[in-house]
């Protein structure tokens, strides 16, 4: 079967905190972006810290943040098709991760090239804290022109 080359790796679950779920950057969210946020959450290693009693929940984090990739072929294979389609299509999926960084879920640490075969990597973001508010803080991964007019990877952080 062809989705079997597209598993999810890690547990078998994905853990939310209930304030992320009735957040407004949450909410604001259209369901692919969701779709594509609880994909991308799914590859999260998570850890407690070592200094952690037995028992005491202390805080998890995530081991591999910044290290996150998801490709749009893999999306593309997991995500639902919606209003009859095949298959979603690479805008949707480009608008879905725009929506998830404009909203802090998410920040791009490599803005990837699939024609040079570079990866995108991504990191789970706590920014979606402030959004709505005059503290948030809006960055986004420019990516320019160089003068051969390959596109160069630049991670100039821009400020809206």
């Amino acid at each position: 079967m062809e989705n079997e080359l597209y598993f999810l790796p890690h547990d078998n679950f994905v853990i939310i905190e209930n304030e992320l779920l009735c957040s407004p950057a949450f909410l604001g969210l259209t369901a692919t972006a969701k779709d594509v946020y609880l994909m991308l959450r799914s590859r999260a290693i998570a850890e407690k810290p070592k200094d952690a009693r037995p028992g005491r929940g202390g805080r998890a984090f995530v081991k591999n943040n910044g290290e996150l990739v998801l490709s749009y072929k893999e999306l593309q294979h997991l995500l639902p098709a919606r209003q009859g389609k095949k298959r979603v299509s690479s805008s949707t999926i480009s608008a879905a991760f725009r929506s998830l960084e404009a909203c802090g879920l998410i920040d791009v640490v490599v803005a990837g090239q699939g024609r040079m075969k570079i990866k995108s990597r991504y990191a789970l973001s706590q920014r979606w804290r402030s959004y709505g508010k005059p503290s948030f803080q809006d960055v986004r991964v420019s990516r320019h022109v160089n003068r051969a007019g390959v596109r160069a990877l630049k991670t100039a952080r821009v400020t809206a």
